[in-house]
């Protein structure tokens, strides 16, 4: 049942005359004919799909993915994508749905949402709430009333090797680092080839028993203050109802905030979005806050340089102008 929901999420993609293919290598299995990809919508409410190996232009022979328990490998081209150099992902100061740019990589910003009845703002063109942090550009989602899924903000990432769309290989970074504000909490997932089902691009098969959409995410705890987040690869685990895989920074598909139906309604702004280099970041001149209650033990804060909030189920880095200082030192 999570499958037929998930996969809903990128059946809207159809209504923008968006085909994706796979190109995906696997024990014996072959596919051909995937379609040209068509242009991709300049909208907040489009999407640009989740990209992986998929011809830059016209049609190819390309084989499938196998079933639960096969070696899949990625098709040639795609086995020897160089690090990415550039840690931005998205300032939004351009007013556009493209990544920032970086030699080879491609990524589009979209929100989608499940088919009950519901309200997402922005539902128009992409248009940046000029209240991003430090007075900048940022993007800003307010989701309500989705009983299904919920609702997606998410960008694709690929790198173009030999004509294909490739996974972005980011593992030259040591997580993902954003700020974000705003009320409730998100689910901060990234999608790699084996979570994603090969009818949007990945290598995961549901019509051979394998349960899809099981992406490596992290709830996020929301405040109404900008707060930096910065999220090690390790934070990213799957939530044990898909299939067992592990997580592959080097074959980043798809950055995507989740908001989920039971957290609805919701109102989220991020801003900065970017690859982490794992080296917390100092908050000058603004004191830490008490520490959180760790899992365990409590804390006093700190001087607001690079605060952790050490417990909890979130278990994620933050730090941001006194949003809470070192946490307990796990003692009881």
């Amino acid at each position: 049942m999570l499958t037929r929901r998930s996969r809903s999420v990128f059946a809207r993609l159809s209504l923008f005359g968006l085909s994706v293919g796979l190109a995906l290598t696997a024990c014996g299995d072959s596919q051909s004919g995937s379609p040209s990809l068509g242009p991709l919508p300049n909208t907040f409410g489009g999407f640009g799909g989740a990209i992986l190996a998929q011809p830059a232009g016209g049609a190819s022979n390309l084989p499938s993915a196998g079933k639960a328990g096969e070696s899949t490998t990625l098709p040639l081209p795609c086995q020897n994508v160089p690090r990415g150099q550039v840690a931005k992902i998205d300032d939004f100061e351009d007013r556009d749905t493209a990544v920032f740019p970086e030699l080879g990589r491609e990524g589009f910003w979209g929100v989608v949402h499940d088919n009950t009845t519901g309200i997402v703002v922005p539902a128009g063109e992409f248009a940046p709430d000029v209240s991003g942090v430090n007075g900048s550009l940022g993007a800003h989602v307010k989701v309500s009333g989705y009983s299904d899924w919920g609702a997606l903000l998410s960008t694709t990432l690929s790198y173009l090797a030999d004509g294909m769309r490739c996974p972005y290989n980011a593992s030259g970074f040591a997580g993902l680092r954003f700020y974000a504000r705003g009320s409730g909490r998100v689910r901060v997932a990234l999608a790699i080839p084996a979570t994603q089902d090969k009818e949007f691009g990945g290598a995961c098969d549901s019509d051979k028993g394998m349960i899809c959409y099981d992406t490596h995410s992290r709830f996020m705890p929301l405040t109404p203050e900008w707060t930096l987040y910065e999220m090690p690869w390790a934070f990213f685990v799957q939530r044990n109802f898909g299939t067992p895989a592990p997580f592959r920074p080097d074959q980043v598909i798809v950055v995507q905030f989740a908001f989920d139906s039971p957290e609805l309604p919701i109102e989220f702004w991020v801003d900065e979005v970017s690859f982490w280099d794992g080296t917390p970041t100092p908050v000058a001149n603004n004191p830490g806050g008490t520490g959180g209650n760790g899992t365990g033990g409590n804390g006093t804060g700190g001087n607001g340089t690079g605060g952790y909030n050490a417990g909890g189920d979130h278990a994620l880095s933050s730090s941001g102008a006194g949003a809470g200082g070192l946490a307990g030192d796990g003692s009881p």
